[in-house]
């Protein structure tokens, strides 16, 4: 099994690339639930480049591609990675802690299309404030673009422990 959380934490669209946003997910590693903190990996669930897509993820960086889906509140929100980048309903959304107390609505860089994809607006690979960048929102039940933001907005990540 592996978790989803989302960052507390915003960024603007330079973010890095692949090991800025991965350092990025690493500092909040300690807000996983105790039950779900078991990993030794830690990744941003965006695409940066046509060979670093969300959906190269297990080949690149073996994250379980049959492993179910956990939300940070504990609740399995897909049964493996290939159901929660589909596009189809999750079982449960990706909200976080903060959205369920503040009911704020959250915004997340992806720069993925559904099916995990490269989508052409990816903040040029996360490493410039130029242009603009698919986005998540997290009160959805999917996972896929949303609609394009501005890479000098400031945006949290979607992060994977696994």
């Amino acid at each position: 099994e592996f978790a989803s959380s989302p960052g507390y934490s915003v960024t603007k669209g330079d973010v890095g690339g692949r090991t800025g946003a991965d350092s990025f997910c690493s500092n909040w590693s300690f807000k996983i639930p105790k039950n779900l903190n078991s990993c030794s990996n830690i990744r941003a669930l965006i695409s940066i480049s046509s060979t670093d897509e969300v959906r190269d993820m297990p080949s690149n960086y073996s994250l379980p591609s049959d492993k179910p889906v956990f939300n940070e509140r504990g609740h399995i929100i897909a049964d493996n990675l290939t159901h929660l980048v589909s596009g189809n309903n999750l079982y449960n959304k990706m909200v976080g802690v903060q959205e369920l107390f503040n009911s704020d609505n959250t915004y997340y860089w992806t720069g993925t299309s559904a099916g995990g994809e490269l989508h052409s607006n990816n903040c040029s690979g996360f490493s410039s404030n130029n242009g603009n960048s698919q986005m998540h929102l997290e009160n959805r039940f999917y996972f896929g673009e949303t609609q394009p933001t501005s890479c000098n907005n400031s945006l949290s990540l979607i992060c994977l422990c696994f």
